[in-house]
């Protein structure tokens, strides 16, 4: 019971198993053991709860034990609870073979049993496996294992040290750029209060200044691209400016005009946000792909408004020219003859049917 179960195999089994066999009238079905140590004294103090299966009549249970000191031991079955005397288990304990057997005071019946006991024992280096090979590769589990946590564990203090140290990168790039733009704003003699506000203009003056240049370059923003991108900065920060006024307009189909495009400032923050997401090492993200799609559409949108005003200002022309030629015709009619009054009615029912279509046209495009 509690150690290897079974009979001799034949010569290869006796030089496999090496250890005592325990009878099989008593079998260990459950344990629940509860263990405190000390690390302090090596020791460490154990609660242990065996459920059994007797499979004969015995009055006696053998099991394994080494270095333990007997606190309590007691077997249950039924109603009954027979209390063993510690004593006997430490005289009878066999110590060459590691075996304590717990005499009984009356015979177990077959069936289900509980051990209860409760011990003190020695925590030691000396392991007790009777297998060379078994023993080696546990070592050899504890190494690989002890080696995987390592390397988990120095992956994941990788990962944190680069992304506090990107992080860090980030804030120090913020700063230098910060009181670097504010220096060059004072030479300049620009504004850079919490209050004022980069017209269009002064922002292009800017960056056309080499000393603001070349600290945008440092950080990787490309100066040229910038000052290209003047028009969608101010236009997407008056559509932010009239989505706050109004939100409850519609945010995609707004209507920007070159009045909101110049008047719309921003303020320092707002240039030095501008800047650092301009630089070129900068991820694109769902944003940078909606803002796109939405400076699009404002110019396609402009480029319609112009074309429909094109066409409007050549109908209107068109429509004065046919009046005058109208006019024309009518002072000429009495000092004509009828025939060629009859080609005039013609040629007058013709521009009138042209001026039609015209004007049915202009209706179609608005």
């Amino acid at each position: 019971m509690c150690g290897q179960h079974g009979g001799d195999d034949g010569q290869s089994s006796k030089k496999l198993i090496a250890r005592v066999v325990l009878p099989e009238n008593v079998r260990p079905v459950h344990y629940n053991i509860d263990v405190v140590p000390d690390l302090e004294k090596f020791t460490f103090a154990g609660h242990c709860t065996i459920t059994l299966d007797v499979k004969q009549a015995t009055d006696n249970i053998q099991l394994n034990a080494a270095e333990l000191t007997w606190k309590s031991v007691k077997v249950i079955q039924g109603d009954a609870t027979h209390e063993i005397d510690v004593a006997s288990i430490v005289s009878s304990y066999n110590q060459k073979d590691e075996v304590a057997t717990i005499s009984l005071p009356s015979s177990l019946s077959v069936g289900e049993a509980t051990l209860v006991t409760t011990f003190d024992g020695i925590l030691n280096d000396q392991m007790k496996a009777q297998e060379p090979l078994l023993c080696a590769l546990f070592l050899l589990f504890i190494l690989v294992g002890s080696l995987t946590i390592m390397n988990m564990l120095v992956g994941v203090l990788v990962e944190v040290v680069g992304v506090v140290a990107a992080t860090e990168k980030e804030g120090m790039a913020v700063t230098a750029v910060n009181y670097q733009l504010r220096e060059a704003m004072d030479h300049l003699g620009v504004s850079h209060d919490a209050k004022a506000l980069l017209s269009k203009k002064q922002f292009c003056d800017l960056l056309a200044h080499q000393e603001v240049a070349a600290v945008l370059q440092e950080v990787g923003v490309d100066v040229v691209g910038l000052m290209d991108m003047a028009d969608v900065i101010y236009e997407d920060k008056a559509h932010d400016m009239k989505t706050f006024a109004n939100p409850n307009a519609d945010q995609i189909a707004v209507n920007l005009t070159p009045t909101m495009s110049v008047n719309a400032g921003l303020s320092f923050a707002d240039f030095i946000d501008v800047v650092l997401n301009m630089r070129g090492t900068n991820p694109a993200t769902v944003k940078d792909v909606e803002k796109q799609a939405r400076v699009q559409k404002n110019a396609t949108k402009h480029l319609l408004d112009a074309m429909l005003e094109s066409i409007r200002a050549d109908l209107d022309q068109m429509r004065a020219e046919i009046g005058k030629i109208q006019d024309e015709s009518g002072s000429d009619t009495e000092s004509k003859e009828e025939g060629g009054g009859t080609g005039r009615r013609t040629s007058k029912q013709s521009l009138t049917g042209g001026l039609t279509r015209c004007l049915s046209e202009e209706s179609i495009l608005n």
